[in-house]
């Protein structure tokens, strides 16, 4: 069974006897093989397309392979160097470094790679920062110890006094840098109750809005890359399996809701789960108490080996950039 999935995998043809003779590593008749595929189609586990002689694996035997016949492997050098090189801009921008990362992930196992990160109440603020767009208004930067980032457009009535907001920034950075987003949410009017009653519209405005400024929602922190590549896969030759690609990608949310979901494991394997006729293999990584999800998605024919093995070397690798 383990052969006859792995070349599937690499071939995307039904398999054969033959075939199968040919990868073994020990002497066994093209009788026995058949035999074999015979009893292994009894049990749901392979299956004859109408138009070969050769077996696939159906669905089942898909999961079986994973829960019960799946081996590691190893990355090359050249894989691991290329993880780590997508890593090396981490101390510029957070949204950069994750689309980096999806993009590699996406290239060496020629699926979509796909990332959530860390996010939520428990995320702690860096610090805020604006950048003037015009005369009346700023775009506010919201930067997170992790290296999430989030730009929050602000226009205002009259013109804006930037060195007024400057020094205004600065006692809000005081107060504020270091704290979790929620409990600046929860008690951000109490932080500033002494400073309020001089009616800065700046100020007034963060605390009216912190519940907007100051959430992160998982859609924010979604980042993926290797749409075209999955294209390119003969699964996705018919016009229904490219629609329920496109209807995935196209629906942020509830992308990352599915990536969210865990059995309580850090590496998760799902064969045609939530998505019909697409497997999703995840693996978590950590900051501090919040947690992000990395992962690839394909087509059930997928090297689930080698998606597990890039992975866990990128999440690993991400969870010791998040908490430098």
């Amino acid at each position: 069974m383990k052969n006859l999935v792995e070349v599937f995998v690499e071939t995307a043809h039904p398999v054969g006897s033959k075939a199968l003779a040919e990868r073994l590593d020990f002497a066994l008749s093209s009788a026995s093989i058949r035999n074999t595929m015979a009893e292994l189609e009894e049990f749901g586990l392979i299956e004859k397309p109408h138009t070969s002689a050769g077996r696939v694996p159906t669905k089942e035997g898909f999961r079986y392979y994973v829960a019960a016949l799946m081996s590691p492997v190893s990355l090359s050098d050249q894989e691991k160097t290329a993880i780590e090189a997508s890593l090396s801009s981490f101390y510029t921008d957070s949204g950069e470094l994750l689309e980096g990362v999806a993009r590699t992930l996406a290239h060496l196992s020629n699926q979509l790679g796909i990332i959530l990160a860390p996010h939520g109440q428990d995320l702690k603020l860096f610090r805020i920062d604006y950048i003037p767009t015009s005369p009346v208004e700023v775009s506010l930067v919201v930067s997170t110890t992790n290296g999430i980032v989030k730009s929050v457009p602000l226009r205002f009535a009259h013109n804006i006094d930037f060195r007024r907001l400057s020094v205004v920034i600065d006692l809000i950075n005081e107060r504020l840098s270091g704290r979790t987003l929620g409990e600046i949410r929860a008690n951000i009017e109490r932080r500033f109750e002494d400073v309020l009653s001089i009616k800065e519209a700046f100020l007034l405005r963060l605390v009216s809005s912190a519940d907007f400024i100051f959430h992160f929602d998982e859609e924010e922190s979604l980042y993926y890359s290797g749409t075209s590549g999955l294209l390119q896969k003969p699964e996705f030759s018919k016009g229904e399996s490219l629609r329920g690609l496109f209807s995935l990608l196209e629906n942020r949310s509830n992308l990352s809701k599915l990536l969210a979901v865990s059995r309580g494991e850090p590496l998760n394997i799902a064969v045609s789960g939530s998505i019909e006729e697409m497997s999703i293999v995840t693996y978590e990584f950590n900051n501090e108490k919040s947690r992000g999800i990395i992962g690839i998605i394909g087509p059930i024919r997928m090297d689930y080996s080698k998606a597990s093995s890039l992975l866990i070397y990128a999440g690993n690798a991400l969870s010791k950039a998040f908490r430098n």
